[in-house]
Parts: C-alpha cells; sequence; structure tokens
C-alpha cells in the first residue's frame, strides 16, 4: 500500500496540491485521489503547434455502401479493469490554459466501484458560460452501458472563436445546449448501433461580420435519435433577416442515411413567407 498524505508542486506556472493513495494488495486494486491546483498554463510546458504538412499521397478512396459502423471493432469490451478496481477522485482547478485556449474554473469527481464508474464535471467556466456533465459506465453486467449528458450554458461563440482562429474571427453571439445519449453493447460497434441520442441548441445574438446576403441572428433547433436503426426528427425555429423561420425535418434512419444509399426524407418550412413541405 502507497499513501501520499500530501504533495505540493510548484513552478512558473504550476501550483499544485495532491494526496491520495494506492493499495493493490488485494483482489481489488484501491486508488484514491485528490488534487487541487491553481492555473495551469500548460503552453509553457508544451511545443509550438507544429505546420501542417502538405501532404502529396492520393486521397483515400471513400468507403463502400453498407454499414457505417463496419469499421468499429466487435470484439467484446475487456470489463477486467472496471470489475477490478475501486477508485475515488476529486480536482479542482482555478483554471487551465492550453493550445491557445482558457478555461475558467474546473471543478470534477469521479467514482468507481462495483464496476460503476460515475463521473461528474461539477463546473467548468468557459468564455462567459458554464459546462457541466456526467459520465456513467456500467460494467457490473455482460455488456457495457454507457449514458452521458452534457449541459453548455451561455458560452460566448465570439471569444471563443478568436482563442480559435485569431482576430479574423468576424463571429459574436451565446450558445447553450444540452446532449443526452445512452446505449448498451457487448462491442465498440454494438455499443455504437444501440446508443440514443436528444440534443438541444440554442443560439442567440448571432451577427456574422461582413457576411454578404441574409444572416441568421438566432436559432433553436432539436435532434432527437431514439436509435441508431430509427427514424430521426429535426424540430426548431431560425431567424433569418429578422424573420422567424419554423423547421420540421424526418430522416430514416441514420443506419440508412450514412450508408450512402437512397433513404426517405420529409421536410416542413413555415413563415410569413410562403411554406413549403417536402417528401420524398
Amino acid at each position: 500500500k502507497v499513501t501520499l498524505k500530501e504533495a505540493t508542486i510548484k513552478g512558473r506556472a504550476l501550483n499544485a496540491k495532491a494526496s491520495g493513495s494506492f493499495d493493490g494488495s488485494g483482489e481489488i486494486a484501491r486508488i484514491a485521489l485528490d488534487l487541487e491546483a491553481g492555473v495551469l498554463d500548460l503552453d509553457r510546458y508544451l511545443p509550438p503547434p507544429a505546420r501542417a504538412a502538405k501532404d502529396d499521397k492520393p486521397a483515400a478512396r471513400a468507403a463502400p455502401a453498407g454499414n457505417p459502423l463496419a469499421a468499429l471493432p466487435d470484439e467484446p469490451f475487456d470489463l477486467t479493469p472496471l470489475r477490478k478496481t475501486e477508485a475515488t477522485v476529486s480536482v479542482r482547478l482555478g483554471g487551465l490554459k492550453a493550445m491557445g485556449y482558457k478555461l475558467g474554473r474546473t471543478v470534477f469527481t469521479a467514482s468507481l466501484k462495483g464496476a460503476v464508474l460515475n463521473a461528474t464535471l461539477k463546473e467548468l467556466r468557459l468564455y462567459g458560460g458554464t459546462v457541466t456533465g456526467t459520465v456513467r459506465l456500467d460494467g457490473a453486467g455482460a455488456v457495457l452501458g454507457v449514458d452521458t449528458a452534457l449541459t453548455i450554458d451561455k458560452v460566448d461563440i465570439g471569444a471563443l472563436a478568436r482563442a480559435a482562429e485569431g482576430a479574423a474571427a468576424k463571429v459574436t453571439g451565446v450558445a447553450s445546449a444540452t446532449l443526452h445519449a445512452k446505449g448498451r453493447g457487448r462491442s465498440p460497434r454494438a455499443l455504437a448501433e444501440s446508443l440514443a441520442a436528444k440534443a438541444d441548441l440554442r443560439l442567440g445574438g448571432i451577427d456574422l461580420k461582413d457576411a454578404g446576403g441574409g444572416t441568421v441572428s438566432e436559432a433553436t433547433l432539436t435532434f432527437d435519435m431514439p436509435g441508431f436503426d430509427r427514424p430521426t426528427t429535426v424540430k426548431g425555429s431560425i431567424t433569418y433577416n429578422k424573420e422567424t423561420v419554423s423547421l420540421d425535418v424526418g430522416l430514416a434512419p441514420l443506419k440508412q442515411v450514412l450508408s450512402g444509399q437512397a433513404f426517405d426524407l420529409t421536410a416542413a418550412i413555415a413563415s410569413s413567407l410562403p411554406n413549403a413541405r417536402y417528401g420524398g
């Protein structure tokens, strides 16, 4: 058994305290970790981003039509690490700087017991907004179960775009979103095929500077995929040139859409202007 009562790490851009323990003497390995740190500036320790090398190789051929998930492994998951480990982890950071991006206060916890892992992102400050989420991995049965939820609240997409593209970014606005996905499977392929997901996206105050023609200023969209082999819907509204346009789109199952084969599609657009419908 190894116990770390407390360790302090200090550097030019690093100030962290950690404590924890590891006990591998029994059938179940037990791990505990508690980490607290101020703002971690990883850019001081990371090499500068490499320039993209010119690729003269011919483009890869498109995958043949068929099951788009066939490339995923179909070998069963090895659930031994989940079943042979118990752990508690707590991480609190004042912030993080890496690759030009800046994250604010971050609080993360995780626990693993009885082959069930529960991880929680309690707080992540991101460009004026917050991100929270949970992930649950259940390996107690014969297959692996996954259940995840994510909430993004009022993130400044203009600031995020400038971090990614620099001053050249010409977009402003605020984004909020929620995502919930779950599935069960004995292998990566089976898990992907079982996934059901629903996502809501809300964009407000959008301004694309120097954009020609009409612009979208508001958008609310809901994506609902009850299963990879079940019909998918996209519903919502978009404000285009100060006119609200409602959307209602129905798609064939994503398994068929992504296969490269023909698929059914229905769409309805409603506004103060002439409405439109399509089915085919």
